[in-house]
């Protein structure tokens, strides 16, 4: 597919639909009824409007700064931990940065301004690029979730791609980074402008014919830079670059996750009594989008240290605290742990494992489950948990 129809299916329906039901190919023609014309109608006139609100809403946010001098945008999900990965890949001085909030307009705006020549010029080729992908040969399912879903992103992606055109003509050698806006990213790829896609978590099974033809991509793992490689891509996939530790303190790092109902008070309590018992001291690193409120109570009955503070991403703590080991449910940190030399260990059973992870979670961790005896191997004899680490690695 040309890169300039993928903007269209940028919606997480669309996307795994496709995945689900496997290749791209060809379908009875979708029918255009009354009913399908009169929404198309309606939502393309709604999209010119809403494209019109952008360009006069220009006026009324404080312009930032000026690009002409800058290496590069990164485009941030609002994670709290994707810039990290920024300045892992590339060298970088923060002053050479854009930041933008990819996922509200106004942090767009505040950037550079949109000419209304250009912004209306590109609300005609984004809609002729719609309707000639309406009316290709697609599976049934996806052309009702193209029809349904892919009007939404007509308005948006004509303000970003008109955005990165202004970008390109004041320079055109700024590199664009992602921290996973997908529909920002297929506008700034259109402008011409080098795109490079940073993820800031293990990666799922993608549909690679819709996958933006970015410049690089930066992954977290050698199965996940495999997976990208053997499925057809074009662009450069690498694993971030990680230091080894060599030296353990008796520590272990507990990553919790976002909710207080996906973690269990009981589980946790095992866990630091034994390592207790075996004289480590244990934390607990809050999720940077934590909501809950009972790590805290949970901290205070088992005296367990709660991080808090903002450190970045997993491996800045695991690099500053030198862990013995790394406990998580399904999270990036244990593929960072690992990549850094100190043992994993999964605090989720094997049928929690998410199917489309194209990380081998247990394959290349400890479950606390299932390989108890392991673990106490590892945690007796550093003759053990060498022989350990090399085995989860390879």
């Amino acid at each position: 597919m040309h890169s300039d129809k993928k903007w269209v299916f940028c919606d997480n329906y669309i996307q795994r639909s496709l995945v689900e039901f496997g290749k791209y190919s060809a379908n009875v023609r979708y029918r255009i009824s009354f009913a399908v014309f009169s929404k198309l109608l309606f939502f393309l006139t709604y999209s010119f409007f809403k494209v019109l609100y952008y360009y006069f809403s220009q006026f009324f946010i404080i312009y930032t700064g000026d690009i002409k001098d800058k290496r590069v945008i990164f485009l941030k999900s609002g994670n709290g931990y994707d810039y990290d990965n920024l300045y892992k890949a590339f060298d970088h001085v923060e002053s050479e940065v854009v930041c933008i909030n990819s996922f509200t307009m106004k942090s767009y705006m505040s950037v550079t301004r949109v000419g209304f020549y250009t912004l209306i010029g590109t609300f005609l080729h984004s809609v002729i690029t719609y309707l000639s992908v309406v009316r290709e040969y697609l599976p049934k399912h996806v052309e009702y979730l193209v029809i349904v879903n892919g009007l939404r992103n007509i308005s948006q992606y004509t303000f970003l791609l008109s955005f990165f055109k202004t970008v390109y003509s004041l320079n055109n050698d700024i590199h664009v980074c992602s921290g996973g806006a997908m529909l920002a990213s297929n506008a700034s790829i259109s402008a011409r402008l080098k795109t490079s896609y940073l993820l800031h978590g293990n990666i799922g099974y993608k549909y690679p014919i819709l996958f933006p033809d970015f410049y690089k991509v930066y992954v977290y793992s050698y199965d996940e830079k495999l997976y990208l490689d053997n499925s057809g891509i074009s662009s450069d996939v690498l694993v971030y670059p990680y230091e080894n530790i060599s030296t353990h303190n008796k520590l272990v790092v507990v990553f919790m996750r976002i909710d207080d109902e996906k973690m269990n008070f009981h589980e946790l309590r095992n866990l630091v009594v034994f390592f207790k018992f075996n004289n480590y001291l244990v934390k607990f690193k809050l999720h940077p989008q934590y909501n809950g409120e009972n790590i805290y109570d949970w901290a205070n009955t088992l005296n367990v240290e709660v991080v808090n503070e903002d450190i970045g991403s997993a491996s800045s703590l695991i690099s500053s605290t030198l862990p013995s080991f790394v406990v998580a449910w399904q999270s990036t940190s244990l593929c960072e742990s690992l990549n850094m030399g100190v043992i994993p260990i999964s605090l989720s059973k094997k049928s929690e494992i998410r199917p489309d992870s194209i990380y081998p979670i247990v394959k290349r961790t400890l479950s606390w489950h299932d390989e108890k005896k392991q673990i106490i191997s590892a945690v007796n004899q550093q003759a053990d948990y060498c022989k350990i680490l090399r085995a989860l690695t390879n």
